[in-house]
């Protein structure tokens, strides 16, 4: 395997980012150094401090969520996981079975690229439940990368970003094809999915694959951009040569390529963005008028706000459990979408019955808030 550490093949990351914040307090850029430690700065280049978790072996994969920072060991076959302080280093958290590259993490999953077995795995966020091929025809997936509805990941090998379901089904190993050429990196947000080109190029998409913009941001001749991760203001990449990490704005001006400077050999990106918010419902619960039966009345809105000390990532709104045929959400500005802090969002329910009496079910809304999901009544009648 040791002829697989060249740049393009340690150029391994993973990130799970979302639109439409300002960089809370506490907030961190991580890197994986290909000499055997993960990095960290803040989230404004400063405060570098290149051995925040000093390895065993050396890394090309990194993830964080809201407890752990995550890094792959392919020498080992493992995966090593530390507090976010840098404290509580376990080299071998997660056997893979095979040669983990590129590392994403979710509110359950840890999903990591295999290098020998061709696939994604995946195992639960506690380490059990290990699936070593849980995406199958995803080769040599550098890069790795979530939102709330896909796994998105690199095949250098046949110069394609591909892309399947959460749940593993519906895989598109060619998802994005032209355009690509040896990517190495892949990061999405709200709106685009990102990734680096060797040649010089961070090239962006529509996040249903349209509109290819190949030439998105031009980095030095030389530099070979690897890892990309992207939060809700800037861009960000490793260019290992240089031993520094670049950033520009979502719009691809500004780029600064020497953001952060001195970091040795980063392969691997991940960003944090600070703590996580609290959602805070303007209604417990929401009571509609009588309706007749098969036909749908009014919408009843409830107001979701961050009340929290950081940015706030929402999943989805949907009605679950009771009666669910009897509501619907008729529009929704929650769903998908970062609430900053203090930052409102609407969700709006109609009320159809399909039976006479009492209608009841619950709204509930999926989010990073750690006491989610939030749970709203619903409640009419039929008649």
């Amino acid at each position: 395997m040791g002829g697989r550490r060249r740049s393009a093949w340690v150029a391994a990351f993973a990130v799970l980012a979302w639109c439409g914040w300002a960089a809370p307090a506490e907030a961190f850029v991580y890197w994986a150094d290909s000499e055997g430690a993960i990095g960290r700065a803040n989230l404004d280049g400063s405060d570098v401090a290149s051995n925040f978790v000093a390895t065993a072996s050396r890394p090309l994969g990194v993830a964080i969520d809201g407890r752990y920072v995550y890094w792959s060991n392919p020498s080992t076959n493992a995966i090593g996981r530390a507090n976010l302080d840098g404290s509580g280093v376990n080299q071998s958290f997660i056997a893979t079975q095979g040669y983990p590259l590129g590392l994403a993490v979710d509110g359950e999953h840890v999903h990591w690229g295999d290098g020998s077995a061709g696939g994604i795995g995946r195992s639960n966020l506690d380490g059990s439940g290990v699936i070593p091929t849980f995406i199958a025809n995803a080769r040599s997936a550098l890069g790795l990368a979530l939102d709330g509805r896909h796994v998105y990941w690199t095949n250098s090998r046949s110069s394609s970003i591909g892309r399947a379901n959460l749940d593993g089904s519906g895989a598109q190993p060619a998802f994005i094809a032209y355009g690509v050429s040896t990517a190495a990196g892949v990061a999405v947000d709200a709106r685009h999915v990102y990734w680096s080109d060797p040649s010089g190029y961070i090239r962006r998409a529509n996040l249903d694959g349209s509109d290819i913009d190949p030439f998105f941001i031009l980095v030095t001749r030389g530099n070979e951009p690897g890892a990309v991760a992207v939060d809700a203001e800037h861009v960000y990449w490793v260019n290992e040569r240089t031993g520094t990490i670049g950033r520009a704005n979502l719009d691809g001006s500004g780029a600064d390529e020497n953001f952060i400077a001195g970091v040795r050999r980063p392969v691997a990106l991940a960003i944090d963005g600070g703590p996580a918010g609290i959602a805070a419902p303007s209604a417990a619960s929401l009571a509609f008028d009588k309706q007749l039966i098969g036909t749908f009345g009014a919408p009843e809105s409830v107001t979701i706000a961050n009340e929290g000390h950081g940015n706030l990532k929402m999943d989805a709104a949907r009605v679950t459990s009771g009666d669910v045929n009897d509501f619907l959400v008729s529009h929704d500005t929650c769903s998908q979408r970062t609430l900053t802090i203090a930052a409102t969002c609407t969700v709006y329910v109609r009320f159809g019955p399909i039976a006479a009496g009492d209608r009841q079910a619950t709204l509930t809304l999926t989010s990073d808030d750690p006491a989610a999901p939030l749970q709203i009544g619903l409640q009419g009648t039929g008649g």
